[in-house]
């Protein structure tokens, strides 16, 4: 069970439409906050980004469910 974890933000990603990443019991996640700006994304989806990534942490991989933020939504 994770206490607290790492932000690093990072202004630009390859490849540009990547907002995040993370790698599975990592405590830190890095957020692409340049790439976010550049699509428009508003704070509300940089959150869901933060919670996409964090999720990542704890071993949750896209298509496991859950209600995780998705980039079309929840992922149910």
């Amino acid at each position: 069970k994770r206490k607290s974890f790492k932000i690093k933000c990072k202004f630009q990603c390859r490849p540009r439409t990547k907002f995040g990443e993370a790698v599975p019991g990592d405590d830190q996640i890095l957020i692409c906050k340049g790439n976010l700006d550049r699509y428009g994304k508003n704070n509300d989806y940089t959150a869901d980004v933060i919670l996409h990534e964090i999720a990542h942490t704890c071993g949750w991989m896209h298509g496991d469910g859950g209600g995780v933020p998705e980039p079309g939504g929840c992922d149910s």
